[in-house]
C-alpha cells in the first residue's frame, strides 16, 4: 500500500495520525505469514527538513517452531521509528538560500525506497519492522520437547517408544579412547 504525504511533506509543522489496518496479500509474497491484519497507529511530523514516522504496530505471524516444526501463531507488537529526509538534494552536501551547507548526518537519512516524492511505501515500512522482530529462533513454548532424534515423532503429542539416551552416551567412544590412552601411557612407564 502506497500512502500519500505530500500535504504534510509540504507544510512544516503539520501532524498526521494514520491508522493502519493493512491485509496481508502483499506481505505474504515477501514469505509473512499474517493470521490477522497489521493493525496500529502511526504519526507522522514535518520537522522542516525531516519527515518522522513514529507509533505502534501488531501483527500475529505464523511461525514454524525450530524444535518441532509445528506451525503457531506469535503475536509480534513493535515500535515504528523511521524519517526521511524531505530535500535530499538539499541536505547531500548541497547549500541553503543563504549560502550555508547543509548536511544531514548518516544516521538520520531514511531508507530512500521506502519514501519518494511523497510517497510512502507503507508495506515495506511494515515488513521491514515486521522482519526485524520476528525471532531467529522461534519456539512454539519454552518446554518445546522438540523431535525424536530417532523416528522423528513430535514428542510434545507423547512418548514415541524409542529408548532414551543416557546422558554421556554419545560421548562414551571418547571417554573409551581416553581410557586407553592413559593405559597406553601407564604401560609406556611401567
Amino acid at each position: 500500500m502506497k500512502l500519500d504525504l505530500s500535504e504534510i511533506a509540504h507544510s512544516i509543522g503539520m501532524h498526521y495520525t494514520y491508522e493502519v489496518d493493512e491485509d496481508d496479500s502483499e506481505l505474504e509474497s515477501s514469505g509473512i505469514s499474517l493470521q490477522e491484519h497489521v493493525r496500529g497507529s502511526l504519526e507522522f511530523s514535518n520537522t522542516g527538513q525531516l519527515l518522522l514516522a513514529r507509533g505502534w504496530l501488531r501483527a500475529t505471524v505464523r511461525l514454524e517452531c525450530v524444535r518441532c516444526l509445528t506451525s503457531f501463531p506469535s503475536l509480534q507488537e513493535f515500535a515504528v521509528e523511521e524519517q526521511f529526509a524531505l530535500h535530499p538534494e538539499r541536505m547531500a552536501g548541497g547549500a541553503h538560500e543563504d549560502g550555508e551547507d547543509l548536511f544531514l548526518p548518516d544516521d538520520m537519512e531514511g531508507p530512500e525506497c521506502l519514501y519518494q516524492e511523497g510517497i510512502l511505501d507503507l508495506t515495506e515500512l511494515i515488513r521491514q519492522n515486521l522482519l526485524v522482530n520476528i525471532p531467529i529462533a522461534p519456539l512454539c513454548s519454552e518446554d518445546c520437547l522438540g523431535l525424536c532424534p530417532r523416528c522423528g515423532k513430535n514428542r510434545n503429542e507423547g512418548p514415541c517408544g524409542c529408548p532414551e539416551e543416557e546422558p554421556g552416551q554419545r560421548l562414551s567412544p571418547l571417554g573409551e579412547l581416553l581410557s586407553l590412552l592413559e593405559d597406553e601411557d601407564a604401560d609406556g612407564r611401567g
